[in-house]
Parts: C-alpha cells; structure tokens; sequence
C-alpha cells in the first residue's frame, strides 16, 4: 500500500505542502467518520487498483482541480476501502508517507 501510495502523490505531481495537507486532511476525514466505516465492503482488489475505484468524482471540485481537498477526500475513500475498520493502521501508513515526503 505504500508503494501505491507513493506512486499516486507522484502522479498528482504534489509538493510536499499539498502532501502534508492532504495527509492530515484524510486522517481528520478518516477518524470523524470512523462510525460511517463499519458498513464498508472489504474488497479483494489490489491497492492500486482500488485507487482508481475510489476517486471522487470531483464535481465539488470541478472548477479547482487539481485542489488538495479533492486528493484528502479520494485518499481518505481509498483508505477506507482498502483497510477498512482499521484506524491504526491508516494512521501508521499516513505517518510513514508524511516521514517519506520530508526525507
């Protein structure tokens, strides 16, 4: 999940700012709505694919994209689907991401 994470900020072309932001903006997302989590499916696909599966549709967003609310909420869904009752575990993977972006 990682590697997919990483690739994905890569390919938002964020800067490490916007990365901050949106890590801490998805782990808000996460834990305010860790009560609405208890009805996510658990999927079988892989993280990356689960990726694109999770993208918002961006119509808040449509006239600011790319906006790094929009990356905090798609990141926060993904999260949710790929680990999903798990808010460990999203904030260990938040705070590995966050020490990777600084280094």
């Amino acid at each position: 999940m990682f590697k997919a994470l990483r690739l994905w900020i890569a390919e938002q072309k964020m800067v490490l700012n916007e990365i901050e932001y949106v890590l801490h903006e998805a782990d808000k997302s996460l834990y305010l709505g860790r009560d609405l989590l208890r009805d996510v499916p658990v999927l079988t696909e892989s993280p990356s694919k689960l990726m694109s599966v999770t993208r918002s549709d961006g119509s808040v967003w449509r006239d600011f994209l790319p906006n790094p609310d929009f990356w905090a909420d798609w990141l926060a869904r993904w999260l949710a689907f790929c680990l999903p009752r798990q808010h460990e575990l999203h904030q260990r993977l938040l705070r590995e991401t966050s020490l990777w972006a600084r280094s």
